[in-house]
């Protein structure tokens, strides 16, 4: 069974290769350390990739703080049904 959601940082990112990548999200958590503003990854696995499509698409309409881009790019007509 995997997390709902885990956190790496940007570079383990970098190279990071999600097990369900067709239903798994990312966002950026910025992070200020000592001064020095630094990036995490937090990754979220959905049940399905119908809950992550729409989502993503309420979470656009609403554009408030930073959003959740999926791993494996939506097309132009999912999340809208």
């Amino acid at each position: 069974m995997t997390k709902e959601t885990y956190v790496l940082a940007a570079d383990e990112s970098q190279n990071h290769q999600p097990e369900f990548p067709e239903r798994t999200s990312k966002q950026s958590v910025p992070l200020t350390w000592y001064g020095n503003i630094y990036s995490n990854i937090r990754y979220k696995v959905w049940p399905t990739r119908e809950a992550m499509a729409k989502a993503i698409r309420m979470q656009e309409s609403m554009s408030k703080g930073e959003p959740y881009v999926p791993c494996m790019p939506l097309n132009d007509t999912e999340g809208y049904e």
